[in-house]
């Protein structure tokens, strides 16, 4: 017995409604498992398909249990138990398993297991029981999947008075006993001579009554056999075999039930047949909708590239109106201050011009003053004059004075003379004086027109650093507007992802609804565990190459396109539809499972 280890013992609580089903080959190797009982084991499907299945048993189950079901299972019977299976982490979870053979035209070809959780009392009363068969091992037995105390008043105990056969047999016993002690009792009541006569009477009663309850027995029988078929088929049809054949030959009750379960099974046949149909119908516009995906996927990769550059433009262009701005704050301070500096330039010519005024008047002023000086020294001449000639007048006396007066007239002519060249120089300087005060006009006129140009210079300056702070915000918004649209591109490009997978999952479920139509050919490689990636692929390597299939890219890789999931191609050139279900399930696995094995069913 294989011991798998090691375990925690700590337990996993099934679902109320979780079913775990598995299928093995008749050498007990996993041929299918659905995916509640793969998420439930731990395992991943590709460890448990074409592993023994006993890759899930607990040590603590007890090898008798195992023993009475395969001792079912090879006489044709089904068996049901609570068995506690191991997790992959050393958990343990405990169902009720219900094991059938899976025949078709009386040949054995595997088995199928349908599990259910059970109720908390079973599962107590099961570990109970099943320590005690690992530490006692004389006091249970277990038969049929169920418990029993060993010992005959136990073995009465264990009597199912609710049973058909148990019911049918005392009937019968009944019927064979109750005619024979009538019999008797008339018999031995009987006169030695009335006895004579009546003896092959009683003989006839008693043989009666030994034949009704044989007919009683044989009818019993009859019907449970009747009975065990209908079992066994409404089995195999929970197993997923709608092959299974019940003959109806009888138009009794037991017959029309017989016939409610052949029109069952038809019924389910023309269910799954329709479902078929459906699929067929559905299976384009999943085709279509994953083309449309792929397609908008191409679309939003570009709107991405575009987006993106955009943005990459947007930050330079920012990057630039920053500059530009900054340029123009700076431009703007130095502007302000040639208008300072201008300002400063006009005042100091405009008190220029007055000093050149002031000048001015101030030289006319040193000329009216060298006029009276020149008038004081003609008017001082002439007095010197007149007093030369009372000199000479006067004779010898007045020879002294008319020296004086000619000394006096003599500084009157230089007086005059002096006077005349100041006056010449004043006229000259006034002359410069005019044309400074001229020229000081012109700058002062030149420096006003610099003012006033570098006022209107500032101004333009703080409207274009106005207008390029405003450019450079809007140009801000502008990036973060691009940033949402990335942003809003990216997460459309996900959710078509998210689209995309969920298109690929339908596409899947709609192709494993095909497969549970249980076609002939898969279901064959479903019985013979021969249904996998490399198999899969080496049939499809013959009618559908992997060349003609077109391919799309997505943002975040390669990713195979379906669109041609509802057709297979049996040459790049040439396009057919799939000759039948199986075919169609080749063209789908080689292309909707990336790895081998890669199946949930």
């Amino acid at each position: 017995m294989r011991q798998n280890g090691p375990v925690t013992q700590s337990e996993y609580l099934l679902q109320d409604d979780d079913v775990l089903i598995s299928k093995t080959d008749t050498r007990s190797i996993i041929t299918y498992a659905n995916q509640r009982f793969i998420d439930v084991s731990g395992y991943d499907y590709e460890e448990l398909h074409g592993a023994p299945h006993n890759l899930v048993r607990h040590p603590d189950m007890p090898p008798s249990v195992f023993a009475d079901m395969w001792h079912d299972l090879q006489t044709g019977e089904f068996w049901s138990g609570l068995v506690k299976n191991r997790r992959k982490n050393g958990d343990h979870y405990w169902v009720r398993a219900n094991v059938v053979p899976i025949r078709e035209n009386g040949e054995l070809k595997g088995f199928a297991s349908i599990r259910v959780k059970p109720s908390a009392a079973e599962t107590t009363h099961a570990e109970a029981v099943y320590r005690d068969i690992r530490e006692n091992g004389g006091r249970y037995t277990v038969k049929h999947g169920r418990p029993y105390r060993r010992g005959a008043l136990h073995a009465v105990k264990r009597i199912d008075w609710r049973s058909l056969s148990t019911r049918s047999l005392f009937a019968s016993l009944a019927i064979a006993v109750l005619p024979a002690a009538l019999g008797m009792t008339a018999w031995s009541a009987m006169t030695p001579s009335a006895s004579l006569i009546d003896e092959g009477v009683l003989a006839s009663g008693v043989l009666g009554g030994i034949l009704l309850a044989w007919l009683n027995w044989k009818g019993n029988a009859r019907m449970r056999r009747l009975l065990h078929q209908a079992h066994d088929f409404s089995l195999q049809v929970a197993a997923g075999n709608l092959k299974a054949d019940l003959p109806v030959q009888r138009h009794d009750e037991l017959g029309r039930m017989l016939g409610s379960l052949a029109f069952m099974r038809q019924s389910l046949g023309a269910l799954i047949g329709d479902l078929e149909r459906r699929i067929g119908v559905v299976e384009p516009a999943v085709t279509d909708l994953v083309r449309n995906n792929d397609a908008m996927a191409s679309r939003l990769e570009q709107q991405a590239s575009a987006v993106q550059e955009t943005a990459a433009s947007a930050e330079q262009i920012t990057a630039t109106v920053s500059q530009s701005a900054e340029h123009a704050h700076q431009a703007g301070e130095v502007t302000f201050g040639s208008v300072t500096t201008a300002d400063q330039a006009a005042e100091v010519m405009q008190r220029l011009a007055t000093s050149m005024q002031e000048i001015t008047r101030q030289a006319d002023n040193m000329a009216s003053i060298v006029g009276t000086i020149d008038s004081i020294a003609f008017q001082t001449n002439i007095l010197a004059l007149n007093a030369s000639v009372e000199a000479a007048r006067a004779g010898e006396h007045g020879r002294g004075f008319a020296v004086v007066a000619q000394e006096v007239r003599k500084l009157a002519s230089e007086s005059a003379g002096a006077a005349h060249r100041v006056q010449d120089l004043i006229n000259t300087a006034r002359k410069e004086i005019e044309a400074g005060r001229s020229h000081a006009g012109e700058a002062e006129d030149t420096m006003t027109a610099i003012k006033a140009a570098s006022h209107r210079v500032n101004g333009l300056m703080q409207e274009i650093s106005a207008a390029a702070a405003e450019q450079s915000q809007g140009i801000e918004q502008i990036s973060q507007a691009i940033g949402e649209i990335d942003q809003a591109t990216q997460t459309s490009a996900d959710s078509m992802q998210v689209a995309d997978a969920v298109g690929r999952s339908r596409a899947q479920v709609a192709n494993l609804l095909r497969l549970l139509t249980l076609d002939p050919e898969v279901q064959t490689l479903l019985e013979r565990g021969d249904l996998d990636m490399g198999h899969a692929r080496a049939l499809l390597a013959r009618a559908c190459p992997s060349s003609a299939w077109p391919t799309a890219r997505w943002p975040s890789g390669a990713w195979r396109s379906t669109a041609a999931w509802s057709r297979c191609p049996s040459t790049p050139a040439r396009w057919r539809p799939p000759n039948s279900m199986s075919e169609r399930w080749r063209c789908w696995s080689s292309r909707a499972l990336p790895s081998r094995g890669k199946m949930s069913f």
